[in-house]
């Protein structure tokens, strides 16, 4: 007998069962089979995670890269905008300015280069009164007459009265550039003076023995002072002599700067007070190397009164620094010498083995 169409034998439409089972109903006509979507292998989805990771750390570091490229980019041209002036004191509506200028810590040329800049950008804008803020134990010799010499062309230029405000040091270098000021204040626990000139290296010879190395100098036949100074041997007098007449130069000057500065004093009485002694505040008034005793805002009132402003007058008193944004990049930029960049660039080696080479003149005071 013939099937009819889409009809299946019993043998065809159920699998054989065991006893006692019942088979299950059969698909109605025309059913087509659903069957699940086909499990990923194990590989393959670990390879799916690994994507999503990467894709999202890729984004990731897309969106740091441009964050910091914005970062570096406002970094610089805050950098290259030169000192900034920022409000210490007084009323900010106020049309009349007194401008503080820190001087601190060891002076060298990157602190005159600051100076520089400062004053230059001063001029554009003249405050009534510039105060220099110095806390100073002094430093390099040419850095310093740089300093001074860029503020007698401001006081030239602008007709600024000066004035310095001496905190707990101003000793030696500082005191040089406080030498162009018109009137100076000093903290009462302060230390200045110094007057005087230093010079320290080294001499490597002995050290060259222990590593087993033989320097050898070579100078042209007419230029027999050449070989002066060489820290590869063990200095002679002659070499001792030279330096001192350079040491004694600086020194001249120094006590020139001084006397010009003091009009209370001359040149033999500064001579005198220029051992390289440093002296308290008291000792310095009476010795007349400072006007008088006081903290900031006295030399602040001071400033007021030589700017010629009202008695009682309440002038805006900014304080110009460079510009050092963005927190710590910005503080590994700044001239200080305890960090990490400024302690390991090229240029920090190269000039650490300089000053090992050859010494260093400095209106500097040393403690014993």
């Amino acid at each position: 007998m013939q099937q009819e169409p889409n009809q299946q034998s019993p043998q065809q439409q159920h699998p054989p069962m065991g006893s006692g089972q019942t088979p299950p109903p059969p698909p109605p006509p025309g059913y087509m089979p659903m069957y699940p979507p086909p499990q990923k292998s194990e590989r393959g989805g670990s390879m799916g995670i690994i994507r999503r990771v990467f894709t999202g750390l890729m984004a990731a570091f897309l969106t740091f890269s441009v964050l910091l490229n914005i970062y570096f980019g406002a970094y610089f041209a805050s950098s290259v905008s030169g000192p900034i002036e920022s409000t210490y004191a007084g009323s900010s509506t106020a049309t009349s300015r007194i401008v503080i200028l820190p001087i601190e810590g060891p002076i060298d040329s990157e602190m005159a280069n600051f100076v520089g800049k400062a004053l230059r950008s001063l001029k554009n804008n003249p405050p009534q009164a510039l105060l220099l803020r110095i806390n100073s134990p002094g430093g390099g010799v040419s850095p310093s007459d740089q300093i001074w010499n860029s503020l007698m062309q401001f006081k030239k230029d602008t007709n600024v009265p000066i004035i310095s405000s001496f905190g707990s040091v101003a000793a030696s270098g500082g005191y040089y550039i406080a030498s162009a000021s018109d009137y100076i204040v000093s903290e009462p626990t302060c230390i200045t003076g110094s007057i005087g000139v230093i010079a320290q290296a080294f001499t490597l010879d002995r050290m060259m023995d222990k590593v087993g190395v033989t320097p050898e100098t070579i100078v042209s036949t007419d230029s027999t002072q050449k070989d002066t100074l060489n820290t590869f041997r063990p200095w002679t007098n002659e070499d001792r002599t030279e330096l001192r007449v350079i040491l004694d130069s600086a020194y001249e000057r120094f006590i020139k700067i001084v006397d010009d500065a003091r009009p209370d004093l001359d040149l033999e009485q500064v001579r005198k007070l220029a051992t390289g002694a440093p002296y308290t505040t008291n000792q310095a008034i009476e010795n007349k190397l400072v006007d008088a005793q006081g903290y900031l805002g006295d030399a602040i009132a001071k400033a007021v009164s030589l700017a010629g402003l009202p008695t009682g007058s309440n002038p805006k008193v900014t304080i110009i620094q460079q510009h050092n944004p963005f927190g710590f990049l910005g503080s590994v930029s700044q001239n200080d010498s305890t960090n990490i960049t400024s302690m390991f660039n090229s240029e920090k080696i190269r000039g650490l083995a300089g000053d090992l080479a050859i010494p260093q003149l400095e209106y500097r005071m040393v403690i014993k």
